[in-house]
């Protein structure tokens, strides 16, 4: 095998690890958004579930101003928890661009080793053919 085609192999792994390492940014970054939605959801069917209780009847810790600042704190809860969902949405936005970049520099790494090793095989048969 040609130093140049060695080349090429190396830099096709080169770039497949790069692919690689992109594709579970975008999954590690799913996963995440997906537990943020998760904690967004529970938090709802607190609220809900709060203030089914409440159709009961005022209970102690409505009775002890609990509920105001519960509904105090889960507000700001949910306002962090959508900023850091816009904000995992931009690093999504980026390693998508990345990955993107990474699949083309993979093609044209793949391309051109199979269009070397091509080349390489059709030369290696002409001089086969010759010295027959």
């Amino acid at each position: 095998m040609s130093k140049e085609i060695q080349r090429l192999r190396q830099l096709g792994q080169l770039t497949d690890a790069v692919l690689l390492s992109h594709q579970s940014r975008l999954l590690a970054l799913a996963a995440e958004e997906g537990r943020i939605r998760g904690l967004l959801e529970e938090l709802e069917t607190a609220r809900d579930r709060r203030a089914e209780e409440l159709k009961e009847g005022p209970d102690p810790a409505a009775r002890a101003g609990a509920d105001p600042r519960w509904h105090i704190w889960a507000d700001g809860r949910k306002e962090s928890l959508f900023r850091d969902l816009a904000m995992l949405r931009v690093k999504r936005e980026a390693v998508r661009a990345d990955l993107a970049l990474a699949h083309g520099r993979n093609e044209v790494a793949g391309k051109l080793f199979k269009a070397r090793t091509l080349e390489r095989a059709k030369v290696l048969a002409k001089k086969r053919d010759h010295t027959s």
